[in-house]
């Protein structure tokens, strides 16, 4: 009966240390940003959109930030992806980013990401990469980087075609002789269902429109260049940004 007795206590020791021992299965995942401007796909160079306020205009510029992606699952656990990644649709490669992370699979309820840098993160001169890329963002206006910028042409009031550069970063209010810097990044969230499965790549999908449309009917009469000191139209665009992104497909490997 002693045997028994022990032979049975090491089995179930056995048996606790395999489970133990055991990984969840993980998977790859990457992320791929779509562009487009309303219902059509962004092409650039070419005056041919309407924004809500009936500025006819082209995008020549689109550079944005995002860090700090999260995916959430649907059991409560959030998977954190660290760093940040730089957007430039003239930059052969950018419009994907592959992490090199592996996530556990399973099912999940949405993704979120920060805009532009968290004030924590937001640190003039920190990264080399970004200085290079002319990222920076004037110190007399908070310091740290751009968040976005989006530039083209459009037709102005007197039918001419002109310029406009819709930059975003941090936010300087006057308060009489005292600037008030505030950090302006907003965090992104959507909730879609998806699985993981697979390696896989996640689209994520900007409307161009949107940025022009709500809560703040954005003219580019008004707001169309010079608006980095502007804090109105700074704060405008941050509350414009909170419906801007969507999940396009998964694709899955």
């Amino acid at each position: 009966m002693k045997i028994q007795h022990y032979i049975s206590a090491f089995l179930l020791i056995l048996t606790v240390s395999c489970k133990e021992d055991v990984q969840p299965v993980s998977h790859e995942i990457g992320f791929s940003f779509i562009h487009n401007v309303g219902t059509e796909a962004l092409t650039t160079n070419t005056i041919g959109y309407t924004n809500e306020a009936g500025n006819e205009f082209s995008v020549e510029t689109l550079q944005y930030l995002v860090s700090n992606i999260r995916l959430n699952k649907n059991d409560g656990k959030i998977i954190e992806i660290e760093g940040y990644h730089l957007v430039d649709i003239y930059q052969p490669g950018s419009e994907t980013f592959s992490p090199g992370s592996l996530v556990e699979a399973g099912n999940y309820s949405g993704i979120s990401f920060v805009f532009g840098f968290d004030e924590a993160d937001n640190i003039s001169g920190e990264y080399p990469d970004l200085n290079l890329a002319n990222w920076n963002w004037p110190d007399m206006l908070g310091g740290g980087y751009h968040f976005m910028k989006l530039e083209g042409k459009f037709i102005d009031e007197q039918q001419n075609e002109v310029g406009y550069a819709t930059h975003m970063g941090t936010a300087r209010e006057i308060s009489g002789n005292e600037s008030i810097f505030h950090p302006n990044h907003f965090e992104v969230t959507i909730l879609q269902n998806f699985t993981i499965d697979s390696e896989t790549s996640i689209e994520i999908k900007m409307d161009i429109l949107k940025w022009y449309k709500t809560p703040n009917l954005w003219d580019l009469n008004t707001w169309g260049a010079g608006i980095m000191p502007n804090y109105d139209a700074q704060v405008a665009l941050n509350q414009n940004g909170q419906d801007v992104f969507s999940l396009g497909d998964l694709i899955k490997q």
